[in-house]
C-alpha cells in the first residue's frame, strides 16, 4: 500500500487509542475510570472547534512529487487529493475523477470532475490533471513516485475534462497508484507562479481538499484551516494542528496532559499507559 493509504488507515485505528490519554485538547474528554479500548473510530455526533496531532518529526517539504514519508503524508492527505480514493475497506472509488474507462491494454482515459474548485479558488480542469501527472515524468523535477510511471507514454489532454493515460506496455498497477500520492492534483497555474517554492513554509500549496494550508511555523507546527468551498463533505473540524516533538517521551507526555490529541509513531509503553483509561470519546470525532 501507499504510504499515504497506510497513513490514513494508521490514524484511523490510533486515534481513539491515543486520544483518551489526555482530558483537554481540541475535542477529547477524559473517559470516566473503567473504560476499555474501543475496536474502532466512532461516527462523528458534530463538529469541533480545533484538535492537535503530534508528530515525531517535521515535514521537509509538502511538494507531493517529493511527500515519501508519514509526517508530510498525514498533512498532505487532508490537505490534497488524486484522482481516484481507496476505502477502508481497500477499494478504489472515485475521486477527482469521477470515472475511468481502460479502453484497451495500453489506453486508459479519465473524465474529470466539475466544479472541484483549489483553495486559491480557481476551478480544477483537465489542465491541471495533466500538468500534476506530468511533474512524475520530469527528470529536472526527480520525483520520489516516479517508478509508478515506468510505463507511461504520455499523459495528454482530449477533452475539456478528460485526461487520456497512454503506456508503452499493459501496466495494471498504475490505475490502483492513482488512489494514492502518485495520483495528486494541484493547480498548475500555482506550481508555475510558485516555482521552486511549492509545497514550502514559503510557497505554499494549492490543492483541492476538504482542509488548506494554514500556518506553518519552521520547527514547531503546521495549522490547518477548514476550507469551505470543499466540493465534498464539510470537515467536521475547524483546524487542525500538526505539532513537532521528535523525543517520545515528550510526545507520550503531549498526549497524557492533553497537549495532543493523537499521534502516530507512538511507544508502546505510551500505549499501555493510555490503554486502562481508553474508550470511545463522548464528545465528537474529527474525521
Amino acid at each position: 500500500m501507499s504510504l499515504r493509504l497506510r497513513t490514513a488507515l494508521a490514524v484511523l485505528t490510533l486515534a481513539v487509542t491515543v486520544a483518551a490519554c489526555g482530558g483537554g485538547g481540541g475535542g477529547t474528554a477524559a473517559p470516566p475510570p473503567g473504560g476499555g479500548l474501543s475496536s474502532g473510530t466512532p461516527e462523528p455526533k458534530g463538529d469541533i472547534d480545533a484538535f492537535t496531532w503530534v508528530s515525531y518529526a517535521e515535514p521537509p517539504t509538502l511538494d507531493y512529487v517529493h511527500a515519501f514519508d508519514y509526517p508530510q503524508n498525514m498533512v498532505l492527505s487532508n490537505v490534497c487529493e488524486s484522482l481516484m480514493r481507496w476505502t477502508p475497506d481497500l477499494k478504489e472509488e472515485p475521486g477527482l475523477a469521477e470515472k475511468a474507462v481502460q479502453r484497451d491494454p495500453r489506453t486508459l482515459v479519465y473524465t474529470i470532475r466539475k466544479g472541484v474548485r483549489f483553495h486559491s479558488g480557481a476551478e480544477m480542469t483537465a489542465d491541471d490533471v495533466v500538468a500534476s501527472l506530468n511533474r512524475h515524468l520530469d527528470e529536472k523535477v526527480g520525483s520520489y513516485w516516479v517508478s509508478s510511471f515506468r510505463n507511461v507514454q504520455s499523459i495528454t489532454k482530449t477533452g475539456p475534462m478528460e485526461v487520456t493515460v497512454r503506456f508503452r506496455r499493459p501496466d495494471a498497477l498504475f490505475a490502483l497508484e492513482m488512489g494514492a500520492s502518485p495520483g495528486t492534483v494541484v493547480s498548475a497555474a500555482s506550481l508555475k507562479a510558485r516555482g521552486r517554492a511549492f509545497g514550502t513554509a514559503d510557497g505554499g500549496l494549492d490543492c483541492t481538499g476538504p482542509f488548506k494550508l494554514g500556518t506553518w511555523t519552521k520547527g514547531q507546527s503546521i495549522q490547518l484551516d477548514r476550507f469551505d468551498g470543499y466540493w465534498g463533505d464539510r470537515a467536521r473540524s475547524g483546524k487542525v494542528t500538526f505539532t513537532f516533538v521528535p523525543d517520545t517521551a515528550a510526545r507520550t507526555n503531549a498526549l497524557v496532559t492533553g497537549e495532543a490529541d493523537g499521534g502516530y509513531m507512538i511507544p508502546a509503553a505510551s500505549v499501555a499507559r493510555c490503554a486502562p483509561r481508553a474508550r470511545a470519546p463522548s464528545t465528537p470525532v474529527p474525521t
